[in-house]
């Protein structure tokens, strides 16, 4: 099955977590793995927490430093 995002990337979260249904905006994380039976992303964010979040809520992150 095709990966939106692979593990390592950097991403913006904007939407609701499904542990504590905490909601995020414009939140920097990073992949850490997708769940195979969930479709749902583990994302670890700048402040070291991590929440499972949908695909629909993320997008890719490219820091302007890149460019």
């Amino acid at each position: 099955m095709y990966n939106k995002f692979k593990d390592g990337d950097s991403v913006i979260v904007n939407g609701i977590g499904k542990c504590n249904d905490k909601r995020y905006k414009d939140k920097i994380g990073k992949v850490i793995c997708r769940d195979p039976f969930f479709f749902d992303y583990n994302i670890k964010f700048e402040d070291g927490t991590e929440d499972w979040i949908d695909d629909i809520y993320i997008e890719k992150y490219e820091s302007e430093e890149k460019q």
